[in-house]
């Protein structure tokens, strides 16, 4: 639900052109962290879920149990949570109905999110009874080459599994060359087996819509004819603070830039940042951020 993003966007458009595509017999599953099983689900596209929700639009419907979630867990003591938490899992998987998936041999399973969500002591297991194949995506490795521009969670769940995906997963989707040179170094500098030709490189798309005009987002001050645009979420390693430093530089040495636009979504490790570009009135007439 939403607007997704990042790799929940690259997610979501695979997932949408399998579905439409009768070349392949799709089937979609998740992984239940409690009961520790794949279970079958029936998942729906809807391409309007990238347009961002007007303020008028209606809330999507919650259901019962997740309401009674959302009541109890403010107001219980915490020893209780853990055990309220679990009761309600349980009661939300009955209502679910899913089905336990039970791969077989030949069948293969396409991972295309992060691979540090718990399911891969499992899926070991599930391979060393059939031969299931098992095929995902690497986005990046900036947790291990650039730690400080991730969340310490990150970071941890990523030294945590990486190893074990790169022995369970048979082949990889890397979405440039470079991702693909820093997997290959990581692998081999940890001794672990991969070779090159089991790592494919693709490229992500785009898909602007072009059925019919957008409403553009309003500016609240007038935009000269030169200016510098500067578009993706606001956090570290989008070296945003690096543009307000050189702003602040530049006023202080009395030179002058163009306006600097930034536009994104406000983003990980971002709300020192945020507040600056809000709140510091010596950079107002110098830099606009536009938060969508």
């Amino acid at each position: 639900e939403g607007h997704h993003t990042g790799i929940q966007r690259v997610i979501y458009k695979i997932g949408s052109k399998l579905d439409q595509d009768n070349r392949y017999h799709v089937k979609y599953c998740r992984f239940d962290l409690d009961s520790k099983q794949f279970r079958d689900v029936k998942f729906q596209f809807s391409e309007h879920q990238y347009q961002k929700q007007s303020k008028k639009s209606a809330r999507p419907k919650q259901s019962k149990i997740v309401k009674l979630r959302i009541i109890l867990l403010g107001f219980i003591p915490p020893v209780f949570k853990t055990l309220v938490k679990k009761t309600i899992s349980f009661f939300k998987r009955s209502t679910r109905k899913e089905k336990r998936v039970d791969f077989k041999n030949g069948e293969l399973l396409f991972i295309p999110g992060v691979f540090w969500t718990g399911f891969l002591p499992t899926l070991s297991l599930i391979k060393k009874n059939t031969q299931l194949r098992v095929v995902g995506i690497v986005y990046d490795l900036v947790p291990f080459i650039v730690p400080q521009y991730s969340t310490e969670g990150t970071v941890k769940s990523f030294y945590k599994h990486i190893n074990n995906a790169v022995r369970t997963y048979d082949e990889w989707f890397s979405i440039s060359e470079n991702t693909k040179k820093d997997f290959l170094e990581y692998t081999n500098s940890h001794k672990l087996k991969l070779k090159p030709d089991k790592i494919h490189t693709i490229r992500l798309g785009s898909d602007i819509d072009i059925n019919g005009p957008t409403k553009p987002f309003i500016i609240d001050k007038k935009v000269p004819k030169n200016f510098i645009l500067c578009v993706g979420t606001l956090e570290p390693r989008k070296n945003q603070q690096l543009i307000y430093q050189a702003v602040k530089l530049a006023i202080e040495n009395r030179k002058d830039l163009p306006l600097i636009i930034i536009a994104g979504m406000r983003g990980w490790l971002s709300d020192d940042l945020a507040y600056m570009l809000k709140n510091d009135t010596n950079i107002k007439d110098k830099i606009l951020w536009h938060e969508y």
